[in-house]
């Protein structure tokens, strides 16, 4: 068996709508992910079993406004953000943008 139940069951239980009995470990197609946190995300099964990525929102890869931007986890910080919303930026970027001091 060269499905992704059989190998990866404890990824296969972040399949989101789709049968992981059904679809090879090595498939590069795209599929929906649900991971332990409730975060939904799009991503190839490849990629999560031979290149061990997960939720790119908990890996801090991507910005979800709520749980990782700026906004949520500095609101001291992001309250001198000057121009741009710091609920679109995830904390710890490297991205220059405009402050404006109180």
């Amino acid at each position: 068996m060269n499905d992704l139940q059989s190998k990866f069951p404890e990824i296969a239980v972040e399949a989101d709508g789709w049968d992981p009995s059904e679809i090879s470990y090595g498939s590069n197609k795209k599929v929906n992910w649900k991971c332990k946190q409730g975060h939904r995300y799009l991503a190839p099964i490849k990629s999560r079993t031979s290149m061990n990525s997960g939720c790119p929102y908990c890996a801090g890869k991507k910005v979800l406004k709520g749980f990782n931007d700026l906004k949520t986890k500095f609101p001291e910080i992001a309250a001198e953000a000057d121009g741009w919303d710091p609920a679109t930026l995830i904390s710890g970027s490297n991205k220059k943008v405009n402050w404006k001091c109180e």
